[in-house]
C-alpha cells in the first residue's frame, strides 16, 4: 500500500508527535473505506436479467456477504451490498466488476454507477 504524505506538514507531525506509521496508514485507509452496508444506484439496465447478472457479479466479489435488490425502475437498480469488513468502493468493488463503470460518489456509503458490460473477445 502506498501512503501519500503532504510534506513538510505530515513529516513534521510524524516527528513531533512520533505517530506510529501503521496507525497513520490505518487512519488513511479508514477515511476512504465504506461498509458494512454500501448502497449503489446502478444502470442503465434494460432487462431484469441484466440486473441479475450485475447482482451475481457483486456476490462473487471477495468480502461481499449479501446483495439485495431494493428497486429496479427506469432502467436503474438500487442495490444494497453488505461487506464483511470495510472496503474501498472504487478499488475493492467497482474495479473488480466485469463492467466498464463511471462512478459518482454521493457520500461515504452511497454511489451512482453508470455501467456497461465489458465486451469479451470471441
Amino acid at each position: 500500500m502506498i501512503v501519500h504524505l503532504d510534506f513538510p506538514e505530515d513529516l513534521a507531525r510524524l516527528r513531533i508527535h512520533r505517530v506510529n506509521v501503521g496507525a497513520l496508514i490505518a487512519e488513511v485507509r479508514d477515511e476512504h473505506s465504506v461498509g458494512p452496508l454500501v448502497e449503489l444506484d446502478a444502470g442503465p439496465f434494460h432487462e431484469l436479467t441484466e440486473v441479475m447478472s450485475f447482482e451475481r457479479a457483486l456476490r462473487e466479489l471477495p468480502n461481499v456477504t449479501d446483495v439485495y435488490l431494493r428497486t429496479f425502475e427506469d432502467d436503474r437498480a438500487r442495490v444494497e451490498v453488505t461487506v464483511g469488513q470495510p472496503v474501498r468502493l472504487v478499488e475493492d468493488i467497482v474495479a473488480r466488476l466485469p463492467y466498464s463503470t463511471d462512478v459518482t460518489p454521493s457520500d461515504d456509503a452511497h454511489a451512482t454507477l453508470d455501467v456497461q458490460p465489458l465486451v469479451r473477445p470471441a
